[in-house]
């Protein structure tokens, strides 16, 4: 209960006090002209003052409203590592006992990132003071008696300016973690996205140690596209910058480890990657055309209208074995350039077109050697078969025989209409799939009639006959067309078709793009899951071998899919690199980056909330060495955390649940004594 006197004035306070001021100019002045009776009449004006200000006491009866306690808990992912978790629990379990024996006090808790994807924390970090800003506005501030952050200390939103806080309670931090912890950790530095095929990309590197300095220098680990290509020594805390070759167009992965140290706080840092796209600065074409044919400007116009490509283009007009009587002086022709092209500068081409071209007296079978040679060392070959390819003059009774993916059936040639199809592996094949919208192509009239002896028929023509055949030679690769009547797609003839389209992809695939590879393997993040994908066009379904950040390993099993294609989805539970590995195939996802501000500093600290402890007189408890730490409730404001102890902030709040009013003296009685006190004035004045 609390009592206290109410003043409700009678007259509005503005004519109070003219009426008092009056009496006392009035009083005053007969004080000083030593009039009689001046005492009695003082007291009459106070009298009628009081009567007009009409006084009562009150008294209303309170109940005390609870106190609030916040507790914020970090569940961020670094919170998982070194047994945090498990000491925030206990430290939880704790912290809610010792509320408990307060009375008057409730408790309200919040968990931040249980329901956060881990792509937020890689963005953003641990940020806890957008709770402390929005997270209770149903509790009013004054009724807040302090917030406890139990955490590992990586909060990255600890405000500089406090005022937008509007909090006078006290922020009281409860660490993890150990004063004792290392770390070790491996970093990119401004990591490159582009390449050029065939040039080196230079990537920094960092090794850095936290807590605790192991050694001067560290062994590197470095694997290229899962194969291991170099160890590299490096000082710790030193950048360094390391030249690698992109070997291929696309992705180019590079992945860098370090040995964890003994008793380090955790092994996801210790490794990290990147991938390289790399792209082809210009691809270079040799293009050699057996003799003039309608299809020869189309292959033409398609090369030429690439800005990527530079084509160098040869059409045999006149062999040597031609007699011809005309004298060299009037000839227009140059003569072609053999050895050039394919003994001293064949290494230079990216790719080598022999369309319609038969064995003639200009390429001897030295020159058909090196072309062999160029595709098992790397390069790409691209046939294009004219009728010749069935007679003796045909390019597999060359050195080419031992490259080439179709053996010719002698003299046997299709001269009839047909349409070409995408035959049951090339519905698999990334060159052939969906390439015909609504199966509707145009037809040709040409096919040489093949035995193919090895590679992929992707394409089919006469009889099911192989029309387009695609084949991996040592290194290189070579795609066999057993027509030459793709021209007339690009004519538009009979509704025409995609050739610009299949010329494209069998480039690509003939340049080793991975997105046109027979054998695939992805991964891709999305909604907290990672989800792979395993394209095997034989549909040979291997198990798929997860490598998790903690080092664990797992075998899994894909699910079936069309064309090719197999898939599975991971969830994701923790934060590093995950690798996946599939034979020789492998594919990875950092699951946060790395680099991140999660990731990139995971030892404990107490330097972000120190400032905050001070500001608001709060303390910093380590879990690990004050398992038994006090709370208490101060009515004091000097200060709320000792060497063990942690204070809570008295907020006094209540509510009224009754109200008495009782007049302090009736307006009658008053009234009755004002008079009173004006007689005894007049009759001292009477003496």
């Amino acid at each position: 209960m609390n009592t206290f006197i109410n003043f409700a004035p009678i007259l509005p306070e503005f004519w109070i006090i003219i009426l008092a001021l009056l009496g006392v100019i009035v009083i005053g002045l007969m004080a000083y002209l030593k009039a009689s009776g001046v005492l009695w009449r003082f007291f009459a004006v106070l009298l009628l003052i009081l009567t007009l200000l009409n006084p009562s006491i009150i008294e209303e009866e309170r109940e005390a409203i609870q106190d609030t306690a916040i507790i914020i808990i970090d569940e961020s992912p670094s919170q998982k590592m070194g047994g945090r978790d498990l000491n925030s629990e206990k430290a939880y379990t704790h912290l809610k006992s010792e509320l408990e024996k307060i009375k008057n006090q409730k408790i309200k808790t919040i968990r931040v990132g249980e329901n956060k994807q881990l792509s937020e924390f890689s963005k953003n970090g641990t940020r806890l003071f957008g709770e402390i800003l929005n997270g209770f506005p149903d509790i009013p501030r004054s009724q807040i008696s302090g917030v406890f952050v139990i955490t590992d200390g990586q909060i990255t939103d600890v405000p500089k300016d406090f005022k937008n806080l509007e909090l006078s309670a006290p922020i009281h931090t409860i660490l993890t973690g150990d004063k004792t912890e290392i770390d070790r950790r491996i970093s990119i530095i401004n990591p490159p996205n582009y390449g050029i095929v065939g040039e080196n990309v230079d990537i920094s590197i960092k090794v850095e140690e936290f807590g605790a300095k192991s050694s001067e220098y560290v062994e590197v680990k470095v694997i290229q596209d899962g194969e291991d290509v170099a160890t590299h020594l490096m000082e710790i805390n030193e950048e360094e910058t390391l030249s690698f070759k992109l070997n291929h167009g696309g992705k180019n992965v590079f992945e860098f480890a370090v040995e964890p140290i003994d008793n380090e706080l955790t092994n996801i840092n210790n490794k990290t990657a990147i991938a390289v796209n790399a792209v082809r600065d210009r691809l270079k074409v040799l293009l050699v055309s057996g003799e003039p044919y309608q299809g020869e400007r189309a292959w033409r116009n398609i090369l030429k209208s690439d800005p990527a490509v530079d084509l160098v283009h040869f059409t045999i007009l006149r062999p040597p074995n031609k007699n011809d009587l005309t004298p060299n002086r009037e000839m227009s022709l140059i003569a072609f350039p053999v050895r050039e092209l394919f003994i001293d500068k064949i290494d230079e081409f990216d790719l080598i077109i022999l369309d319609q071209y038969k064995r003639l007296n200009v390429l001897n079978s030295k020159y058909f050697n090196n072309i062999a040679n160029f595709v098992e060392n790397g390069g790409a070959l691209l046939i294009v078969n004219g009728s010749d390819y069935s007679t003796s003059n045909s390019l597999y009774h060359t050195e080419l025989s031992r490259i080439l993916p179709a053996k010719p059936i002698q003299d046997l040639v299709y001269k009839q209409e047909f349409i070409p199809r995408i035959s049951e592996t090339g519905q698999k094949h990334p060159v052939t799939s969906n390439l015909f919208v609504n199966d509707k192509v145009g037809k040709w009239f040409r096919q040489v009639a093949v035995q193919k002896l090895r590679g992929y028929t992707v394409m089919t023509g006469v009889n099911e006959q192989p029309l387009l055949i695609l084949d991996k030679v040592g290194d290189g690769r070579i795609a066999q067309l057993t027509s030459d009547q793709i021209w007339l797609w690009s004519r538009g003839y009979d509704g025409g078709g995609p050739q610009i389209e299949l010329m494209r992809r069998m480039a690509h695939w003939l340049m080793k793009e991975p997105e046109l590879e027979e054998t695939d393997l992805r991964s891709i993040l999305s909604d907290n899951k990672i989800k792979v994908e395993y394209r095997n066009i034989e549909d040979k379904i291997d198990d798929l071998k997860v490598i998790f950040p903690n080092g664990k390993e797992k075998i899994m099993q894909f699910n079936i899919h069309e064309n090719g294609w197999h898939s599975l989805e991971l969830p994701v539970t923790d934060m590093g690199f995950y690798k996946f590995k599939v034979g020789d195939l492998s594919s990875f996802e950092i699951i946060g980056d790395l680099t991140s501000k999660e990731l990139s500093e995971v030892i404990t600290t107490e330097e972000k909330m120190i400032d905050v402890a001070n500001h608001l007189k709060s303390g910093i408890i380590w879990y690990t060495e004050k398992p038994d730490f006090k709370i208490y409730k101060n009515s004091s404001n000097r200060k709320f955390a000792g060497n063990s102890w942690l204070g809570l902030r008295k907020s006094n709040s209540y509510t009224v649940t009754g109200v008495k009013d009782i007049p302090l003296l009736p307006i009658a009685l008053l009234l009755l004594l004002s008079i009173i006190f004006l007689l005894l004035a007049w009759r001292r004045e009477g003496k």
